[in-house]
């Protein structure tokens, strides 16, 4: 199985080829982590996409929310926000 995630070392490869399949393992590293982060965090993907178009429609939209925010849990001598 190990044969298959990587590309074959030869006796005699120089330096180059070395970094290039160090590049390889770690970019396949890096989507195997990308990949869980997605399975992950996908059901918030939605969420994302909307609070993007938000700000893109208006870039006011995050303060409007903290202050309502702040407004709903009583101000900030709330315990909760300090």
């Amino acid at each position: 199985m190990l044969a298959l995630l990587s590309l074959p070392i030869r006796d005699n490869a120089d330096q180059d080829d070395l970094v290039r399949i160090a590049d390889n393992c770690v970019s396949r590293i890096e989507n195997c982590f990308s990949q869980l982060f997605m399975a992950k965090s996908g059901q918030f993907v939605q969420v994302y996409e909307s609070l993007s178009k938000a700000l893109n429609n208006d870039p006011n939209y995050i303060l409007q929310a903290l202050q309502m925010y702040v407004n709903i849990v009583g101000g900030l001598d709330t315990p909760a926000l300090l």
